[in-house]
């Protein structure tokens, strides 16, 4: 049976005739891509420990931007003005004098200069991810000989240690303003999710297990998702790699909805699948299925039509002929427009690089809190006996309010039904669902409707 082009793939081909713009453009051979900003640029590097490359859809020219590849890297703030990598320095030698070595930093794609982020005093650190906004970036570094830790700096603090003394720890990816770092950590040789948190007060609360769902205990390891790879740049989603606890199939999770299983392909049962990339607001997720001695199968993700092969999305759906190469690996744009990654070419028995023009769903221009949902006041605040939450909705919508502590662990829900349009105000007086008085701290008040997330922070004073 013959495929059909849906109306969207053909005026995609019929608008590429007139404008002139390629959906799908064939990069260099061997080239491995690490992301692709919100205006189609391409970052990615050729050899191992060798620079950094960029792809200037302008002018279609590759640009070598120096810097050192050794440990990975080169991620795009949205705008794609700043890259988070690696660059050579001098570090002082215990024999005296100074040896090079690599320490992460943040390239400047304006004025062509990478600037050197600091270590923990050890030897090298690595610049893993950088925030949409540019101001942080993540990555490791050593913090003892034999020790490795997560690191984050942002403009106005320089560089923190996300790690502790116990375990080893890494960072995978970052949210927009750098409020929100995912990764995972290794106790016991054992690998464990961990989130980090912006601290109000300054750097970051400690490093908090992912699991099944928000209210299930912290301290049951049977709980814990797998490895989180990705994170929404709103900050709402995360997603990562299957484990048993989801049968090892790709996951996103909210705070709302606690995990979601993306589920498998219409072409097979595959396991290894992973969430390696997300959207502004997690309305496209890309991952892949990485089966051993097997070719990798990449997938997108949209809550409309579920999970699909990235090859039948491209050709069947967009309309777009991928030049007898197979797609193999994506990463995607904060705005949703464009995916990037590695084909394989069977003329040539090579890997080649690729961006893919997909059309625009999310802003990350956007404010991070709707116009049409907004989570006003909290007042008092701090407070001992009860405090009101004022919110307001622009249009009737179910609404989900709760409580929840530094830990992620929901504390009471407040509210749980459909809202007229107007404001609302609710009350707490500190009580957890079974009616006992919480302890004094710091709590938040989440607030819900759909993919409309706001929070903010509530202290809690007990008598």
């Amino acid at each position: 049976m013959k495929n059909k082009l849906t109306v969207a793939a053909i005026l995609s081909v019929l608008l590429s005739l007139v404008y002139g713009y390629s959906q799908f453009d064939l990069l260099l051979t061997d080239m491995y891509v690490c992301a692709v900003s919100n205006d189609g640029m391409v970052s990615g590097y050729i050899e191992h420990e060798g620079p950094y490359y960029l792809w200037n859809p302008d002018t279609g020219q590759f640009t070598n931007i120096g810097g050192s590849s050794d440990s990975g890297g080169a991620d795009f703030s949205a705008d794609g003005n700043y890259l988070a990598g690696s660059a050579y320095t001098a570090f002082p030698s215990p024999e005296g004098g100074h040896h090079r070595g690599l320490e992460m930093a943040r390239y400047n794609v304006s004025t062509g200069v990478w600037t050197t982020l600091g270590n923990l005093g050890m030897g090298p650190s690595v610049g893993w991810a950088i925030s949409s906004d540019g101001k942080t970036v993540a990555g490791v570094a050593y913090d003892s000989v034999e020790s490795i830790s997560a690191v984050a700096w942002n403009e106005s603090e320089g560089l923190i240690n996300l790690g502790n003394d116990t375990t080893y720890t890494t960072v995978s990816d970052i949210s927009y303003d750098g409020s929100i770092i995912v990764g995972f950590q290794l106790v016991n040789s054992s690998i464990g999710s961990a989130v980090w948190r912006k601290n109000p007060a300054g750097g970051y609360l400690p490093l908090e297990p992912l699991l099944l769902s928000p209210i299930e205990s912290p301290d049951d390891p049977s709980q814990e998702l797998g490895i989180p790879l990705a994170i929404s740049a709103s900050g709402e989603w995360i997603g990562g790699s299957g484990s048993s606890l989801t049968n090892y199939l790709p996951w996103i999770w909210s705070e709302a909805t606690g995990c979601i299983v993306l589920g498998n392909l219409d072409d097979g049962e595959y396991v290894g699948g992973a969430v390696n990339g997300m959207d502004y607001h997690g309305n496209k997720v890309i991952g892949r299925f990485q089966e051993t001695n097997k070719p990798p199968i990449p997938f997108i993700w949209t809550p409309e039509h579920g999970l699909r092969n990235l090859n039948t999305y491209a050709t069947q759906s967009l309309g777009v002929g991928l030049a007898g190469t197979t797609i193999r690996s994506a990463t995607i744009s904060d705005n949703g427009e464009y995916i990037a990654g590695m084909t394989f070419d069977p003329s040539s028995d090579k890997e080649r690089a690729y961006r893919l023009k997909i059309g625009n769903t999310s802003t990350p221009e956007e404010v991070l809190i709707p116009a049409a949902l907004s989570l006003d006041r909290i007042y008092p605040n701090p407070f001992t006996d009860e405090t009101k939450i004022e919110y307001n909705l622009k249009e009737a919508a179910p609404v989900r309010l709760s409580i929840y502590n530094q830990r992620g662990q929901l504390v009471r829900k407040l509210v749980s039904e459909c809202k007229v349009a107007g404001t609302h105000t609710v009350s707490w007086n500190g009580s957890d669902t079974k009616g006992r008085k919480v302890s004094s701290g710091i709590y938040f008040a989440h607030l819900n409707s759909g993919n409309f997330n706001s929070q903010k922070k509530l202290i809690y004073l007990s008598d």
